[in-house]
């Protein structure tokens, strides 16, 4: 009877730490099942649910914390989820870093970013600084937008005020799965327009007929919605010859691709034609 009593008190004990345990540290609030505080104090371990709450406007779920008092470094592993509620971004990989003062995350291996639910950025390794307001990494890049227009690139940053990302040695499929190939790329979240430098596009062969293969060079690049427009452009719809120039081309300053009406316009244009 005394050993039921005894097992009954601690079983009210470890429910009441589990649920009522909060641990404040530099404004932080840590919530979790389990929470062991070590090193007089300086050192929280947080497993099993942990959330962990920054009032500069941070979240973070995962499945084990661990925060640093003195160096304010905030550690987490395993399902980690990082929203940052000002910006309306997501943050999603297995490890990540959490620099309290310096109000910068750095992940670890994969990491998918979602910005205002509107872009998924997936990518490895990146650095999300909310001092600097950029977000960037030297990695791998795969940028996917609600249409399913897919940008790819060895790299990336975004100005987390502006909107703008950057990214060079850029291929960019499109929804109508067009392929483009542009040296220099930025990329507009908010008005979805990309403007890019020295490209070279692979248009989709629906649109021609069977034995045509569509491509253009141009200077630069500016795609709309329903518009592209290039600067000192080059097409032609005949089939690559090797170390040999396609029978024709046509130049001009000025090219309009309209994609509603898939029509091909041309400002200040020559016809080249070769033996």
């Amino acid at each position: 009877m005394k050993n039921n009593i005894l097992i009954y008190f601690i079983f009210i004990f470890v429910l009441s730490f589990f649920f009522e345990n909060k641990v404040k540290g530099q404004e932080l609030q840590f919530n979790a099942t389990e929470i062991q505080s070590l090193e007089k104090g300086n050192k929280i371990i947080a497993r099993n649910g942990v959330e962990i709450i920054d009032p500069k406007g941070i979240v973070i779920k995962a499945d084990q914390g661990e925060y640093d008092k003195i160096l304010s470094i905030i550690k987490v592993k395993h399902n980690v989820e990082i929203t940052d509620v000002t910006n309306n971004n997501v943050l999603i990989t297995n490890e990540a870093v959490y620099f309290v003062n310096e109000d910068k995350i750095i992940s670890k291996n994969e990491t998918v970013i979602k910005i205002e639910e509107k872009y998924t950025i997936d990518t490895y390794n990146i650095t999300y600084d909310r001092n600097l307001k950029e977000i960037f990494s030297e990695n791998k890049t795969i940028v996917q937008d609600n249409n399913n227009n897919i940008l790819k690139a060895n790299n990336f940053k975004l100005s987390i005020k502006n909107k703008i990302l950057e990214a060079k040695i850029v291929n960019l499929i499109d929804n109508e799965l067009n392929e483009y190939d542009i040296e220099i790329v930025k990329l507009n979240l908010e008005t979805d327009e990309i403007a890019g430098k020295d490209l070279s596009i692979k248009f989709n062969k629906k649109y021609f007929s069977k034995n045509n293969d569509p491509r253009l060079k141009a200077k630069s690049i500016i795609i709309e919605k329903d518009n592209t427009f290039f600067k000192k452009g080059i097409f032609t719809t005949c089939k690559k010859r090797k170390d040999k120039c396609p029978p024709w081309t046509i130049a001009a300053e000025e090219i309009n691709h309209d994609k509603t009406k898939k029509i091909i316009n041309y400002k200040n244009a020559w016809l080249k034609i070769y033996d």
